[in-house]
């Protein structure tokens, strides 16, 4: 759920992608990795971060793309439109 919960922060609202606005993809990757998903921050693979990565970008309103951006190529694109 992109929208949140009681317990964790919505990924897909207007709240979430004004925090994000204009900071790098770079930045939104490395804070998943560091702190999801809750109480096991970091156990995914990157492959599996780069999924999320996608489907929290598509959730908010960027066009689907190739699910297999590599993390060091998203220092170069800003979140927002």
């Amino acid at each position: 759920n992109m929208r949140g919960t009681a317990g964790t922060p919505a990924l897909a609202d207007p709240g979430f992608r004004l925090a994000w606005q204009g900071r790098r993809l770079s930045e939104l990757f490395e804070c998943m990795k560091t702190t999801m998903p809750p109480g096991r921050t970091g156990a995914l693979s990157d492959a599996d971060y780069v999924h999320l990565h996608a489907a929290i970008l598509e959730a908010n309103g960027f066009a689907p793309g190739s699910k297999t951006v590599l993390p060091e190529k998203l220092e170069a694109i800003a979140f927002g439109h």
